[in-house]
């Protein structure tokens, strides 16, 4: 892959070799199915060559309006800003067309009894509302990819290859997803049902919504190879090409993103206990010429257990950076969480510990990354596009992190009507080795992430890193004494279940609080202290309409031992809110439209030019056929 130096915003093309492998291998599919054809005809048969041939996607059509009264000084568009695509591409392949296609469409098939396969197509295009562009050219982006299988008496096999971004999961300490809060007001583009009002009875059974299990896999490109159902339990998945963090614009440029090899084997038992063996190795060199190496490896040794009484994971390992600034040694990698549904009581209680070893590095894994030798698209790249890297983040409840050790606790209770999730999670530095700390914008994190996207130290202070569908913000602490940064977080929410003139009422509240400070103590010495609070309401009017609401508010302050301003000689202290309604409407079995609007504000009397105020508005049509 590279990209045009020439585009504005750099564009994913494929190369001459890349289309060749994607053109053989669909030659291979219908050489396959001719052979098939004529072995059919030879044998007098009339049947077509693809048994039970089916045709399936999506069409998404989306536009966002943005009106600012107070902009921040560098956000795209300025005060206007009209854009038919969340994001616009950085080069990376699937910012925008793997999850929010503007067509996807997949044909699959039986070539013979034991065999299937799926060609599958999206298109994409980048109506980004850049001043460049102002929406007004066409910047087209198709993928392809192919998946097939084979079915045999000793096990089924599948092959999935192509220019798409391809689900890949291996292990949350090598491959996985990161479990963020969703929250349910928003729009997501992997979204997979029909009916809207489903999707808040849905997130109305989990008091803090999550990303979905279904989708704990992290964008890939290339070949993954599954092995399943084999003698003895056993399996198999490997996997080599790229993923979205081996590659930036520059990197493409010069022709040498980083390679990808993954893959795990794993025995199944009859008594619901897996063990696994996991391998994560990715690798390259520090510029295209160079000989000094880039690289990352991590092997784990994964085992779980369920039953009706409990249900129990792990996963130990080691790990090891090799780049100019790491030491080369190999770290440790271990977490391991038990739950206990208990459903006598309906108080199912989960409990997880960790500690990640800075040397356990993948941006790719379930965990954030806070070794600042490791960037996305390798050493050395581009530090502007560095969407990788969590300095010292005061992370969510239910998020691990490397160069950290923690606990995290979580308790539920349930009833017909309402229901609660207490969660809390304490964890600390294994080494200082960075004077900042970050957190998140909970308040109207979509749509900051639009104002400069993709886009790391901007904002008026140049403190904001603004990442997928979340923006974040980086502090500096001044104090120089030796310490190890320890992480407080606590969330509770309460979910209840209404019946409004015999129509369902959906309302949630969700509360979460974080602090950063020197000691395991919450409120002495801290460097940074953040409140937020969320309450949404969800009414279905009739089967195929419902309306929505919400608002929330979120307070920062930050210790007199971080950078004060320079305009009041103090600390941080921000207040942000959001107030927001919108409508979905599910016009066919099929089909619908929605509508999101929102009022933004956000305002720091100490640091003055943080500030925005406007409105953001966002209208989607989309039908699966």
């Amino acid at each position: 892959m590279i990209l045009k130096p020439e585009d504005t915003h750099p564009t994913l093309i494929w190369k001459q070799k890349d289309f060749s492998k994607a053109l053989s291998i669909l030659l291979v599919v219908i050489l396959t199915m001719a052979n098939h054809n004529a072995q059919c005809q030879e044998n007098g048969k009339t049947e077509s060559g693809i048994q039970n041939l089916h045709f399936s996607g999506t069409a998404n059509f989306i536009t966002f309006y943005r009106s600012m009264r107070t902009p921040y000084p560098d956000a795209i568009g300025g005060k206007k800003n009209w854009a038919f695509t969340p994001y616009n591409s950085t080069g990376s392949f699937n910012t925008n067309t793997s999850q929010q296609p503007l067509i996807n469409l997949n044909v699959s098939g039986n070539p013979t009894p034991n065999t299937s396969f799926s060609v599958s197509y999206a298109l994409a295009h980048f109506y980004t509302g850049l001043v460049s562009d102002s929406s007004k050219i066409i910047n087209v982006q198709n993928l392809f990819q192919f998946e097939g299988s084979l079915v045999k008496h000793y096990g089924t096999f599948k092959i999935t290859a192509g220019g798409g971004a391809m689900n890949l999961s291996v292990s949350p300490l090598t491959i996985y997803n990161k479990d963020f809060r969703e929250p349910s007001f928003e729009r997501l583009p992997w979204e997979w049902r029909t009916n809207s009002f489903s999707k808040y009875l849905d997130d109305f059974h989990e008091s803090t919504p999550m990303t979905p299990t279904l989708l704990t896999n992290t964008a890939s490109q290339g070949f993954i190879f599954d092995a399943t159902d084999l003698p003895e339990g056993f399996g198999l998945r490997a996997f080599y090409g790229r993923t979205n963090f081996t590659l930036t614009p520059q990197r493409a440029i010069d022709e040498h993103p980083l390679e990808l090899i993954a893959g795990k084997v794993y025995k199944d038992f009859v008594d619901g206990q897996q063990i696994a063996v996991n391998y994560y190795n990715q690798f390259g060199f520090t510029t295209a010429n160079a000989t000094a190496r880039d690289k990352r490896e991590i092997y784990t040794l994964g085992f779980n257990s369920s039953s009706k009484k409990y249900a129990f994971t792990s996963e130990i390992g080691v790990g090891r950076v090799t780049n100019p600034e790491s030491n080369s040694g190999f770290g440790e990698a271990i977490s391991a969480s038990v739950k206990v549904p208990n459903k006598k009581s309906r108080f199912p209680v989960k409990a997880s510990v960790y500690r990640l070893n800075k040397s356990v590095a993948s941006l790719e894994a379930g965990f954030l990354n806070a070794n600042n030798t490791v960037q996305q698209g390798g050493y050395g790249s581009d530090a502007s596009y560095d969407n990788g890297l969590y300095s010292s983040y005061l992370q969510e409840v239910n998020m691990m992190a490397n160069n950290r050790q923690g606990v995290i606790l979580n308790a539920e209770k349930h009833f017909d009507h309402i229901r609660f999730e207490l969660g809390y999670a304490i964890s600390q530095e294994l080494e200082n080795d960075s004077n900042v700390v970050s957190y998140q914008h909970m308040t109207n994190a979509f749509s900051r992430s639009r104002f400069q996207p993709w886009q790391v130290g901007v904002g008026p202070y140049g403190r904001v890193s603004n990442r997928f569908r979340r923006s974040l913000e980086t502090v500096a602490i001044t104090d120089s004494s030796s310490f190890l940064k320890t992480f407080h977080a606590v969330d509770l929410g309460v979910n209840t279940l209404f019946d409004v003139a015999n129509h369902p009422l959906i309302l949630m509240n969700y509360v979460y609080v974080g602090s950063v400070g020197k000691s395991i103590s919450p409120v002495n010495e801290t460097f940074l202290t953040t409140i937020f609070y969320e309450l949404s309401g969800y009414y279905q009017l009739a089967p195929k309409l419902s309306v929505l609401a919400f608002y929330s508010i979120q307070q920062t302050s930050g210790g007199d031992n971080t950078t004060l301003s320079t305009e009041t000689q103090k600390p941080l202290n921000q207040k942000a809110t959001g107030i927001g309604f919108g409508i979905d409407y599910d016009f066919a079995k099929s089909a619908g439209i929605y509508l999101r609007h929102r009022w933004m504000n956000h305002e720091d009397p100490n640091f003055e030019l943080d500030a925005y105020r406007g409105t953001s508005t966002s209208l989607e049509l989309k039908y699966f056929f």
